[in-house]
């Protein structure tokens, strides 16, 4: 399990955990910043940044770590804060969570839906 964090110990240790890698790297004695490498279910990177758009978080594009920013997978998102306040951060964090549970669950429900005329079938035989 990899977790997602920033570089501010009172809140890193309480936020949660995910399918993200974290590099970070200090900009000088109290200045600090993060960089974040989120992995999604396979093919949900792009939605998830567009719904964090239209709700107003803008984002690196999906891919971005990728050469050519080009993920095969359409998997990964990088997430840089630029120094935003704490509670703005929070807030940013709270939302990005909501937009990859929702694409998620999404992914898995359009899933169901393409097996379901199988069962149905089946259970014909």
């Amino acid at each position: 399990m990899r977790t997602f964090c920033v570089l501010s110990s009172r809140w890193s240790r309480k936020f949660w955990s995910a399918n993200s890698a974290v590099s970070a790297s200090a900009l000088g004695p109290s200045r600090r910043a993060a960089i974040i490498s989120f992995d999604t279910l396979d093919g949900c990177a792009k939605k998830v940044v567009s719904r964090c758009a239209k709700a107003g978080v803008v984002m690196t594009g999906a891919g971005a770590t990728w050469p050519g920013g080009k993920d095969p997978h359409d998997s990964n998102i990088r997430i840089a804060p630029s120094f935003p306040p704490l509670n703005d951060l929070r807030i940013a964090a709270e939302l990005f969570t909501l937009c990859v549970k929702y694409v998620s669950v999404e992914k898995f429900l359009a899933a169901l839906e393409a097996e379901e005329p199988k069962r149905a079938e089946d259970s014909k035989d």
